[in-house]
């Protein structure tokens, strides 16, 4: 069921207005809509592409890093430590 409540009376006086810019941005680049526009589906889809490009970010990571010769990237990052 979509939850279309206004977002930005939910946030407002929770976060400062660099943290409410800061969704804003977030909003606008990855769901299309400005924060005093967007509803709580509308965060809940740009989350979701956001972590879609993230994941897709991180395989590529993984395989530049395969074929250098590192075997796992958990590996990687422990000894680097």
């Amino acid at each position: 069921m979509p939850d279309l409540r206004p977002l930005a009376p939910i946030l407002d006086g929770h976060l400062s207005a660099d943290d409410l810019a800061a969704i804003g941005d977030v909003l606008h680049e990855w769901a299309g809509v400005g924060l005093h526009q967007a509803t709580v589906d509308d965060l809940a889809e740009a989350r979701a592409h956001q972590k879609i490009y993230l994941d897709a970010l991180e395989k590529q990571h993984a395989r530049r890093h395969a074929a250098a010769g590192v075997v796992s990237l958990a590996a990687y990052r422990k000894a680097r430590r």
